[in-house]
């Protein structure tokens, strides 16, 4: 996400609600095809509750295949994202 904004000039901040923010203008502005926000928004939940000890029923439902492969097609996306912003 930060590496996205940087490449295309966006303003952002070392916290979890401007990456979020990141995520949704890069979907708005047509960069990327899909909004992740509340996919970050999710995972950061699911860290927090690893990290504190709580991993709850929300982490064994994960599909990790499933996420790992939309992870993948879309740093895949930003990754051409890049590359566009390096040849201009």
């Amino acid at each position: 996400m930060v590496a996205a904004a940087e490449a295309q000039g966006m303003p952002w901040k070392r916290t979890h609600p401007s990456k979020i923010a990141i995520a949704r203008q890069l979907y708005e502005d047509g960069k990327v095809s899909r909004d992740i926000g509340d996919e970050l928004q999710r995972l950061n939940e699911l860290r927090k509750d690893v990290q504190y000890g709580d991993p709850g029923l929300d982490l064994l439902e994960l599909d990790l295949e499933g996420l790992s492969a939309d992870l993948e097609a879309f740093i895949e996306e930003v990754a051409r994202l890049l590359a566009q912003a390096g040849d201009g």
